[in-house]
Order: C-alpha cells, then sequence, then structure tokens
C-alpha cells in the first residue's frame, strides 16, 4: 500500500504536497501519521490489536536511527582495519594540533577507532591521520 503526499497532506500531517510516494510503513515513520490514516486512505483489512499497531509504529518512527547506527557500526568496523603502526611519528603529520600529537604518542592507539576514542580527537584528525596511513603504505610498495 502507498499514499501520495497529498493524500498523506490531506489528513492533517505536516508533509510537502510534492513530495514522494510514501509505503504505509514509510507514512507511519512520519510522527503525526497513525494507523487511523491508513484506514481513512485505503479499504485494505488492518489485522491486529492496538499494541500490535503501536508496535509497528514505533518500528516505523526509529527505523531512519537504526539504519543510521547500522552504519556507524560498520564505519567503526572499517576504522579498526586501518591499523595505526606502534612508532607512527605523529609530529610528522600536517596539520595534527600539538596537544593531538602529544596525545596518540601517549596513548599510541593500535587502529584509527581507538584514536578516535581519545579525549579532543575531531573527525578532521582522524582523516588526517587515514591519508598518513595511506601515503605511508603507498610510499612503502610504491605503487
Amino acid at each position: 500500500i502507498s499514499f501520495s503526499a497529498r493524500e498523506i497532506a490531506s489528513l492533517g500531517v505536516r508533509l510537502s504536497l510534492d513530495g514522494p510516494k510514501r509505503t504505509a510503513i514509510d507514512a507511519l515513520s512520519l510522527s503525526d501519521f497513525e494507523f487511523s490514516h491508513i484506514r481513512k486512505l485505503t479499504d485494505a483489512h488492518i489485522a491486529g490489536d492496538e499494541s500490535i499497531h503501536q508496535q509497528i509504529k514505533n518500528d516505523a518512527l526509529y527505523a531512519n536511527y537504526i539504519a543510521r547506527q547500522a552504519k556507524d557500526i560498520a564505519a567503526m568496523e572499517r576504522d579498526e582495519q586501518h591499523v595505526l603502526p606502534v612508532n607512527a611519528d605523529y609530529s610528522s603529520i600536517s596539520g595534527l594540533s600539538n596537544e593531538l600529537v602529544q596525545k596518540l604518542q601517549k596513548v599510541k592507539p593500535r587502529n584509527i577507532a581507538q584514536a578516535g576514542r581519545i579525549e579532543g580527537m575531531t573527525p578532521a584528525g582522524l582523516m588526517l591521520i587515514v591519508a598518513w596511513v595511506k601515503r605511508q603504505k603507498f610510499d612503502r610498495t610504491g605503487s
């Protein structure tokens, strides 16, 4: 079952009229769209009691957050694969603050994920480290 943005908005749901069609589950992810709206827009019989409907509504509401967390977990797993040299000279990484250089040399993180957990580490700092590691591998292999 899918509905146009105009159909959904006609029920008083805050939504751009020019938006794409949405499945019933996608529509339920809107905070002010309920199962009663599905009944108003379709003749389909919706089985289940109110507790099941509420669980489906909750699942729809949080599906985007869960998907984002899955992406974050995948990114963290990738970061753990970026192994950092034990004897890394972080002072040679242009752009890192002296504070971060000192913290990195003290902590000696084994991978980017661990480096990311250092207090004061920024996404920009992590990107500098990743780029530096990639350059080191490139320089050593001559590729």
